[in-house]
């Protein structure tokens, strides 16, 4: 006769298992689709060029100021000094390729888009899981919190935080506050994903064995919420890379370097000069991190649907 460890043995092995095939199989369809190899590779590319930005750039970095063969006059974008001039140049006293600039912009929009997706997830998760597992006072204090934080849109928190603390405005500093104001949604949507976890006959079960609860939300619960949490993580860092540009466009954001929103924002009056690469190329740029990243996002999100 079965006794009641073996019985909870096979029900364990037997859910989880089930679960673990969903998880793979939701990876598999996710590889499989066009749109995810599309956003990945066009992912890949604009983290390729913030890398390498000294080395396409050819040493020219977007503080220096040089002199070219077309005489401190704006030039559209050219081949003739590839890669550098393919972007245009700027108007005196600044003379500087565009390329150069929307480049090195790249190596602050993304790192601070990741960073701040990177501190969001793990307040969220922590604060969602927490909530969602043990309920009871832990759940009322930590959604109330969640919720205060909702209840306020972020980018004008954000706009509001920057305008009130007159700290230096460095990357990290936008970072950290993004990433500190921006864990809310992902709080709830894991909370509310690890409440039916919770419940499920594998958690009984490993419950009725005297494995610890930590280990139980950390093994068992936390791992059935993945796709869905690198669902919003992917589509958060295009909001947050959105969200920098347009403070710095409103010249409250990031002053000790140059970016994507700055750049725009120094290059709309030369737009009625007919100018118009001043701000299409950093404004091209953020479109293609964005697409990219919804890309990855969103087929993702697709691929667990379809298993539903």
């Amino acid at each position: 006769m079965m006794d009641l460890v073996t019985l909870v043995d096979t029900s364990d092995t037997d859910e989880f298992t089930v679960n673990k095939r969903q998880r793979s199989s939701i990876w598999s369809r996710f590889f499989h689709k066009r749109g995810a190899w599309a956003g990945i590779a066009l992912l890949a590319f604009m983290i390729a060029l913030a890398i390498f930005a000294p080395n396409i750039t050819k040493g020219i970095d977007a503080y220096h100021t040089f002199i070219f063969q077309f005489g401190f006059k704006q030039v559209a974008p050219t081949f003739a000094n590839f890669p550098v001039g393919i972007f245009g140049y700027t108007s005196p006293p600044f003379s500087q390729s565009v390329f150069s600039q929307t480049v090195y912009g790249a190596r602050v929009s993304l790192p601070l888009g990741f960073g701040a997706a990177s501190i969001a997830v793990f307040l969220g998760v922590v604060i969602g899981a927490l909530s969602g597992y043990f309920g009871g006072l832990t759940e009322t204090i930590l959604m109330r919190i969640t919720d205060i934080f909702l209840a306020a849109p972020f980018l004008p928190l954000v706009i509001g935080v920057s305008i009130t603390l007159q700290q230096v405005r460095t990357p990290l500093y936008f970072t950290l506050l993004f990433g500190f104001l921006g864990w809310a949604e992902i709080a709830r949507i894991v909370h509310s994903e690890i409440i039916v976890v919770a419940n499920k006959e594998y958690i009984e079960a490993a419950r009725s064995q005297g494995i610890s609860e930590f280990r139980i939300l950390l093994r068992h619960a936390l791992p059935q919420t993945a796709p869905i949490i690198i669902v919003w993580a992917a589509l958060s860092v295009s909001t947050f890379i959105l969200a920098e540009s347009t403070i710095d466009f409103l010249q409250i954001g990031i002053t000790t370097t140059q970016t994507w929103g700055t750049i725009i924002y120094t290059g709309v009056p030369y737009i009625l000069a007919n100018n118009w690469w001043w701000i299409a190329f950093p404004g091209l740029f953020i479109a293609l991190t964005v697409i990219a990243l919804n890309l990855i996002g969103e087929t993702l999100r697709s691929s667990i649907g379809s298993g539903v």
